[in-house]
């Protein structure tokens, strides 16, 4: 009998960052991190108290300063909460018969119509765990080439959703002083690795890999 191979991945975001002296490197560690998300409307520089607002929201019981890490983007020393931002893109393509079978989305209550109405299209921004209002959305009519060498009409939709993430690495002192340590887990540390017997059986939900977000619990080869 074939038994699946076992799978082993972190809960926790990894990353190697290095220590240096005068801005000169001297290693690399690789380090565990805690990491929560806020989001944003691309359209726009995001808000600080607003996204400190969204935050604790989100996450009611942590204790964490959410705007030292808003301010920090470049770390002074490992241990130290910070954060970066990202766009997450969703792409939508349709091809019609005829000119005539487009919709009309050249008006802003048309376009929320077609959103309204495509389900599919919906669920695909679902996946990444962000809330649609934090979506813009764009609409483009586009030229096609198909397999026959002949052009169609088609309606592209490109969707992106502003991610702030903020990270802050687990360190630990070590025998010699050291207060910036990576923290190492044990091996079989459930709190730290999410594991599974079969690697062609998807972990539960809450292990599954997120979509387009760094630090998922779960990397996308199950």
């Amino acid at each position: 009998m074939c038994r699946g191979a076992a799978v082993k991945a972190s809960k926790h975001f990894e990353y190697y960052a290095y220590l240096s002296a005068n801005r000169n490197p001297q290693s690399i560690r690789h380090y565990f991190a805690r990491t929560w998300y806020a989001f944003y409307h691309p359209d726009s520089d995001y808000n600080e108290a607003a996204l400190v607002q969204q935050l604790r929201r989100r996450y009611p019981a942590d204790t964490t300063h959410w705007r030292e890490g808003l301010r920090r983007r470049l770390q002074e020393n490992p241990s130290q909460l910070y954060h970066y931002s990202f766009v997450v893109p969703c792409l939508w393509d349709e091809v019609y018969a005829s000119p005539a079978d487009m919709p009309l989305v050249n008006t802003r209550s048309r376009r929320c119509q077609w959103v309204a109405g495509n389900a599919d299209f919906r669920s695909l921004l679902a996946r990444t765990h962000i809330p649609q209002d934090y979506f813009q959305i764009k609409f483009y009519r586009k030229t096609y080439l198909i397999s026959d060498d002949s052009l169609a009409l088609g309606l592209h939709v490109r969707a992106r959703a502003g991610v702030v993430c903020l990270i802050q690495p687990l360190v630990a002192e070590d025998s010699a002083g050291n207060p910036f340590s990576p923290f190492c887990p044990q091996p079989n540390d459930t709190a730290v690795f999410a594991f599974s017997q079969n690697a062609h059986i998807l972990l539960p939900p809450s292990f599954q890999y997120i979509l387009g977000l760094p630090g998922s619990p779960v990397p996308p080869f199950l």
